[in-house]
């Protein structure tokens, strides 16, 4: 459920940057960007359950460090993922080098859309 969500997330952040920077055939960068982030996610989840999973694990929930190691491994795929999208949306997207800064850069993606709602309400008064 979170990684789709975030596979959606990606996939407009990417589109934001491409069309930020005009650059050609923005779809195909999209769909790259959204096929990555879920490639990534999958794989960094199949590693963690082949390496670090066993039967003992079955009952994590019961303490609070299982909470603690359940939430890790739910997240972590998702979080290494963007990452990994972040790096390729920067450097093959936007041809811009590597930095924090530029690896977040434009992740609210509903600031376009956020300004032109406050313009028309703006109008309606």
């Amino acid at each position: 459920m979170i990684g789709g969500l975030l596979t959606i997330f990606v996939a407009c952040w990417v589109y934001q940057g491409a069309v930020s920077v005009n650059r050609g055939k923005i779809f195909k960068w999209v769909i790259i960007g959204a096929i990555l982030f879920y490639v990534v996610q999958v794989t960094v989840m199949g590693l963690e359950i082949y390496f670090f999973v066993d039967e003992d694990d079955a009952d994590l929930t019961s303490e609070l460090g299982g909470r603690i190691q359940a939430t890790y491994r739910e997240l972590m795929p998702s979080i290494i993922a963007l990452l990994v999208a972040g790096v390729y949306r920067t450097k093959l997207v936007m041809k811009e080098k590597l930095s924090i800064g530029n690896i977040f850069s434009g992740m609210n993606i509903f600031k376009g859309s956020l300004d032109t709602d406050t313009k028309d309400a703006g109008s309606d008064s």
